[in-house]
């Protein structure tokens, strides 16, 4: 959420900071293990990895099915967002 001195995210209370730590590590280290598949493009990489960031922080485990991640020939291991979440060109 958006306030006066800039964004929040507000996270489960279930979430202790120890798990808070793990989940964004396990989701950090799979981006850096999945380097070579990073997508080319720099705007659908920085949803792929904003998309992994938020799943750490909310404790979200990624897809095992490859069906569900192998957007764009990833092979499943880094989801990319579907064509409508493509970002948009940036003004200039």
């Amino acid at each position: 959420m958006q306030e006066a001195g800039g964004w929040r995210i507000d996270i489960p209370d279930t979430i202790t900071g120890q798990q808070l730590h793990d989940n964004l590590l396990k989701h950090l280290n799979h981006l850096a293990d999945m380097q070579a598949q990073w997508p080319v493009e720099p705007e659908v990489a920085e949803l792929v990895f904003a998309r992994h960031v938020l799943m750490g922080v909310y404790g979200v485990d990624m897809p095992t099915d490859k069906r569900a991640s192998s957007d764009a020939g990833t092979g499943g291991a880094i989801p990319v967002p579907a064509a409508d979440e493509q970002p948009r060109e940036r003004e200039k």
